[in-house]
């Protein structure tokens, strides 16, 4: 395969292969910890995966529409009973780059034909990993997923001995916040060529929860946390993101932030339809109209709890307060959540009076090449 460093500002080639919500784990900060009605992790326990014939036909049809690799999520997709063959069948057979995204505990533990699954995934053509990494002390670690650190670190050590690079996330949260530069330090002594620090959203079931404001930290604590961890992974050349976050809140920063809108346009987000368990192959596999998805709509109104704003994305899916008004950045700005907003307010915001932004995509991230070069084989060096 030829290397592929996609370009800043064209719209990528990346989808995503949804194999159904069955999860064991039970992360305090999950988007489905309560979804559809359940609560307490039940939508994940009880979640089947979606049939093998169905993934094969979606990755069937990903080529039709352009994609030139894909992830695989869920739930935890290492447990789908045949992640070898639906691995085979998107990379080595037809040809694409193809990402499992794990909390990574069952790779060395589950047997696939007498073998380890993670060697039984390399065989039938893995290109990259994507590793869930919440906390860098195991009691933490557990606490916050239920999961071990250690089994986590020996899968990611076995790949490191077969010079085979990877991704790591950690979703920031009140509970790891303070530990974000501990996190980097530990990333940085792995293969990792890529780290996404993905800001808890209240999304689904979180966005009328009460405990939200719980489990979200503020903008004020997260940005110097972030900072010194983002520096640190600079420093040991690993591509750096920060999803999603309004960009005057982390000025300074903005060549890291991926928002909503900017998203289309980064090689590692989703172009088709994720989360869509109940819909036939062709609607899972076709792509997202970008206008549709996350328009910004100018409203001019008060929300329940007497908030101004003066625009939104979506309906209300998030909006911008009246502070927002004139800033410069709102074109590219994924503005805040209703419930965010609610719980903190507005003193964090500080509005720009200049935007440096080349049509889709602000300049400082058209200037920052590092995470626009995805693998495109499994042995390929980007740190």
């Amino acid at each position: 395969m030829k290397k592929y460093c996609h370009t800043p500002g064209e719209r990528g080639r990346g989808a995503v292969l949804d194999t159904g919500l069955s999860c064991p784990h039970s992360c305090l900060f999950c988007y489905y910890k309560e979804y559809n009605g359940t609560t307490d992790f039940q939508a994940l326990r009880k979640g089947s995966f979606r049939s093998t014939d169905s993934l094969m036909e979606i990755l069937s049809l990903f080529p039709e529409h352009g994609y030139g690799h894909f992830d695989i999520t869920g739930g935890e997709p290492t447990l789908h009973p045949d992640i070898v063959r639906i691995i085979q069948r998107g990379c080595t057979e037809l040809g694409l780059a193809g990402r499992i995204i794990t909390l990574g505990q069952f790779l060395q533990e589950r047997y696939v034909e007498k073998r380890p699954l993670i060697d039984a995934l390399l065989d039938a053509g893995l290109t990259d990993i994507l590793f869930s990494f919440h906390a860098a002390d195991k009691t933490e670690f557990h606490q916050f997923t239920k999961g071990s650190l250690e089994r986590l670190e020996k899968a990611m050590g076995y790949l490191d001995n077969k010079d085979f690079q990877y991704g790591t996330n950690t979703v920031v949260f009140k509970g790891n916040v303070e530990t974000l530069e501990n996190i980097a330090e530990r990333i940085i002594n792995h293969g990792v060529y890529i780290h996404n620090f993905i800001l808890f959203n209240a999304y689904h079931g979180w966005r009328n929860a009460s405990m939200t404001s719980q489990i979200q930290a503020d903008y004020s604590t997260m940005r110097p946390a972030l900072e010194k961890a983002v520096l640190l992974l600079d420093q040991a050349g690993i591509a750096v993101n920060i999803r999603y976050a309004p960009y005057c809140v982390l000025k300074g920063m903005e060549r890291h932030i991926v928002g909503l809108t900017g998203s289309f346009y980064d090689p590692f987000e989703w172009q088709n339809r994720a989360c869509s368990y109940d819909k036939p192959p062709s609607y899972c596999s076709a792509p997202v109209d970008i206008e549709d998805k996350y328009p910004l709509i100018n409203v001019n109104t008060t929300l329940p709890d007497g908030k101004r704003i003066v625009a939104m994305r979506g309906d209300f899916f998030t909006v911008f307060p009246e502070i927002c008004n004139s800033c410069k950045a709102m074109r590219w700005c994924d503005g805040i959540a209703p419930i965010y907003l609610h719980h903190h307010g507005t003193d964090e915001f500080s509005p720009y009076d200049k935007f440096d932004a080349a049509g889709v995509l602000p300049e400082a991230r058209l200037d920052y090449p590092l995470p626009f070069h995805v693998k495109n084989h499994s042995l390929e060096k980007i740190r």
